[in-house]
């Protein structure tokens, strides 16, 4: 899953989403961009991630990567 931040999310806002994901088991990869920060999150966990990190302060959308079966 991918959590793409807004354009001008703050530090404070980035570090909270990773604390978010990682307290939900998943380990975290943050690719800083020049415009946008995107933070993937790496695991199995998907019932409720999506609409749990859509919530989040600084965060323009959440975009699953694989389908579950």
């Amino acid at each position: 899953m991918i959590v793409v931040m807004k354009p001008h999310a703050t530090q404070p806002q980035i570090d909270h989403m990773i604390e978010r994901i990682e307290a939900m088991g998943l380990k975290t990869h943050v690719i800083v961009g020049t415009e946008r920060t995107v933070i993937a999150a790496i695991g199995e966990k998907r019932d409720g991630t999506k609409q749990a990190l859509e919530s989040g302060d600084g965060v323009d959308r959440v975009v699953p990567i694989l389908a579950p079966y």
